[in-house]
């Protein structure tokens, strides 16, 4: 090297650079022939998205906005409370020895199902003397007539005035494990406790393809709602109502009755 002159040096610089590149690229394509072929296969679906999402249509232009809502259940437990609250009644017995409708002794609570003042409360609150009062939102008393009661422990009474009133939506959808629930009571003011659904007891006497709900649990302490109180979902459609009933062993059991029950008890009273 020392006898070299520079000129020679640079050639033989040229020289080295031009062999290392051949050498890089002979080990590159080497590497790339070993290689799974499912990387090819991503980088070409990731430019395939790329393109179609930035090369924009020569023929029509369109400006897509897309706007992202964040809908927290607290609002919905709200909003679902607000659709309820007019639709919720008091039920008590009035003195019998008078025509007075002013409210005696609180017997429970009860919601409308129609427009035209049908409600449906526990059985529980059917009382031998027989005479009820409805106390509605906005403090008005009603005069009620029971109407029939069900097997299943519920009762249906109507509202001798017109409307319209308020009418809760039953839902359709059957309650299932783990969904989110409000239970409305209060016998002054409304209070509401909030849940999920523990237990979905089904009806044994149906057949294994027509199995119904008979019952629904709930992990929300009993103390805090009342006979009668609807259990309404996060959409404010009532699911069920809480009825207390006599089990097999003369225990009182409270659990709540799907809304497929009280839909029957409604359809089979307008068909009457």
């Amino acid at each position: 090297m020392e006898h070299l002159t520079k000129h020679q040096i640079v050639l033989v610089a040229l020289l080295v650079a031009f062999v290392t590149s051949i050498t890089t690229g002979i080990v590159t394509v080497s590497l790339v022939d070993q290689s799974t072929p499912s990387v090819p296969q991503v980088v070409n679906r990731v430019v395939e998205r790329t393109i179609e999402k930035v090369v924009p249509n020569t023929q029509s232009a369109a400006v897509v906005t897309k706007e992202t809502i964040v809908v927290r259940s607290e609002d919905q437990a709200i909003e679902a409370i607000n659709k309820n609250s007019d639709s919720v009644v008091r039920i008590y017995s009035t003195n019998s020895t008078t025509s007075s409708t002013t409210p005696d002794s609180f017997l429970g609570l009860g919601v409308f199902v129609t427009k035209d003042g049908k409600i449906i409360a526990d059985k529980d609150v059917v009382s031998a003397q027989g005479n009820y009062v409805a106390l509605v939102s906005g403090g008005k008393n009603y005069p009620l007539q029971l109407q029939k009661t069900s097997d299943e422990g519920l009762a249906l009474f109507s509202i001798t005035s017109t409307g319209p009133f308020v009418p809760v939506i039953l839902s359709k959808i059957p309650a299932h494990l783990g969904q989110s629930v409000l239970s409305l009571g209060g016998k002054i003011t409304m209070n509401v406790a909030m849940g999920i659904v523990s237990e979905v007891i089904g009806d044994d006497n149906a057949t294994t393809t027509d199995k119904t709900a008979s019952a629904i649990k709930t992990d929300i302490d009993s103390r805090s709602s009342l006979n009668g109180s609807p259990l309404i979902n996060l959409s404010g459609e009532v699911v069920g109502l809480k009825i207390t009933k006599l089990n097999s062993d003369n225990e009182i059991k409270s659990f709540y009755l799907p809304s497929a029950i009280i839909a029957n008890l409604l359809t089979d009273s307008i068909n009457k």
